[in-house]
């Protein structure tokens, strides 16, 4: 037989979470009145945040989706404040977090990651003794693109560590796998379709 004090209070727990949810609601209406639309950039950046901590493998998806998809200007971001960089923060910490639980470093024992590193370190040593002087580069008119092949292979590397750590289940291999077929159709198509509207080249 339960009593009353234990029926209140079960009805108190039950009546938090939708409190929560009318608070939220409401802040996110009286923001967006006063603010626009930009009021629900950090509603939104948390709810990422929070899904990619819960589900990293959703995040390695997304990760993975910017090499295969250009994203319209407004999501690409601008600077160092820019998609994969934010992705690369945020995996970067909870790497760090899964090395402090487990005390497991197995992926800097693997061959390949250790020739990837050997190639970073070789890349770096060659753009800084062997790079051209940057100001007779600029005068000739010539744009250089070794900062931005390194950076370029830098997040592919990073990508491979995040990917080997957080994605182990077969499920999320299968969800990955399909997912990057998904992009590419996608992409293929919205080639196909510049063509069609007189994209040029």
């Amino acid at each position: 037989m339960q009593s009353v004090g234990t029926t209140h209070s079960s009805a108190n727990r039950g009546l938090l979470p939708v409190l929560a949810l009318l608070a939220l609601a409401l802040a996110v209406a009286v923001g967006t009145v006063l603010r626009g639309v930009l009021a629900l950039l950090p509603l939104l950046g948390v709810l990422f945040v929070s899904l990619i901590v819960a589900r990293p493998e959703y995040g390695i998806a997304l990760f993975l989706s910017t090499f295969l998809m250009t994203y319209p200007a407004a999501l690409q971001g601008a600077g160092l404040l820019t998609i994969n960089n934010v992705l690369g923060a945020i995996f970067f910490v909870l790497l760090t977090y899964k090395l402090y639980q487990e005390e497991d470093f197995w992926f800097l024992r693997s061959r390949e990651l250790q020739l990837f590193g050997f190639i970073i370190l070789m890349y770096y040593l060659s753009d800084l003794f062997n790079s051209p002087d940057r100001h007779v580069v600029e005068l000739l008119g010539v744009q250089e693109h070794s900062a931005a092949n390194l950076k370029t292979f830098v997040n592919r590397v990073l990508f491979t560590v995040f990917f080997v750590n957080f994605v182990r289940a077969p499920e999320h291999v299968r969800m990955i796998y399909l997912l990057a077929l998904a992009f590419m159709i996608a992409s293929a198509l919205a080639g196909v379709q510049g063509v069609l509207r007189g994209g040029g080249l």
